[in-house]
């Protein structure tokens, strides 16, 4: 629920203020979440699955190696 993936089916989720249930999109820009299951991707690791987001929104590897190399200890 927290991740915007599912709604909760009764309550609500606030993060400073917002409805998450009626707001998720300013709650995904925030939220790093990457799925167990990568779908269409399932031969990929986390860093490459990383690469592949990023290259898909135009990141420059600089950008990108820096908070995954933070987040994942590489």
């Amino acid at each position: 629920m927290l991740a915007t993936v599912t709604k909760p089916t009764t309550g609500s989720i606030f993060r400073d203020g917002q409805n998450i249930k009626e707001n998720p999109d300013i709650f995904r820009e925030q939220l790093g979440y990457l799925p167990q299951d990568f779908g269409i991707y399932p031969n990929l690791n986390v860093v490459e699955f990383l690469n592949y987001l990023a290259a898909a929104r135009r990141f420059s590897s600089v950008e990108l190696i820096t908070p995954a190399g933070k987040v994942s200890g590489i």
